[in-house]
């Protein structure tokens, strides 16, 4: 399993990194998880093949994790000429949000002329989701209710085990996505002081070794935080960044 971080700031693009979108790969499969308003320039930076993602996988329904929906599809039909589904798959409500999103953003009837389906999969708390060769459990989180529900997702495939918290403050749910994964992306907003909704980097230094994650790669860092990283000693995420498991 290859992940990239193709994106992995917060909403204020703190460092100057691209909002969360997450690029993985398995023998069988590519997907994103989360698709941020910046995504598509984030993936066209990093030479991204977008014809070749078979599934977005959505934590929740704000900007930076959702947005960059009608700029893929776009992409996907007028320059990518994709004939072939693309499957998303999020928290209930899934289907309305983003029929919402597309007449928002460009209109209704330019979204009618999309020559693929579009197939969203709603998946709700402790489902677990089997697609070709993976398997995605998911969990809810603690996160902001404009958000709707919010997942965080543990994913396996090729006998690896891939958890992302998305967004959310500490939760038992946490432990379990996260229990002995290979590969543990946890959001970390804050610093020394507590974030509403969010982790921070010392309720993470307690909380943590419970987890019993092979590796743990900090994302969504805030400001602050980046302007302590020597204080952290988990090792932090950046864009472009590759991971093998």
């Amino acid at each position: 399993m290859n992940i990239t971080l193709v994106g992995c700031g917060d909403a204020f693009a703190s460092g100057r990194r691209f909002n969360t979108c997450l690029h993985v790969v398995t023998s069988r499969q590519r997907f994103l998880l989360d698709c941020g308003a910046t995504s598509l320039t984030a993936l066209r930076a990093a030479d991204i093949e977008r014809d070749r993602i078979d599934t977005i996988f959505i934590t929740h329904f704000h900007a930076d994790h959702f947005f960059g929906l009608p700029f893929l599809i776009l992409d996907a039909h007028f320059i990518g000429k994709r004939s072939r589904t693309l499957r998303i798959v999020g928290p209930e409500g899934l289907e309305a949000r983003l029929a919402a999103l597309l007449d928002l953003s460009f209109g209704k009837d330019v979204f009618d002329l999309i020559g693929f389906r579009i197939d969203c999969r709603e998946i709700s708390p402790g489902e677990t989701l089997e697609l070709d060769g993976l398997s995605c459990r998911a969990e809810r989180m603690v996160h902001s209710a404009p958000g709707g529900t919010c997942l965080g997702y543990r994913i396996a495939a090729d006998d690896r085990t891939l958890a992302f918290t998305g967004d959310t403050e500490w939760n038992d749910n946490i432990i379990a996505i996260g229990r002995n994964a290979d590969l543990l992306l946890s959001e970390c907003c804050g610093y020394r002081t507590p974030v509403p909704t969010h982790l921070d980097l010392a309720t993470l230094e307690r909380k943590l070794p419970s987890v019993g994650a092979r590796r743990v790669v900090l994302v969504h860092m805030g400001q602050t935080l980046l302007d302590n990283a020597a204080d952290c000693d988990f090792e932090m995420g950046f864009d472009g960044m590759q991971i093998e498991i």
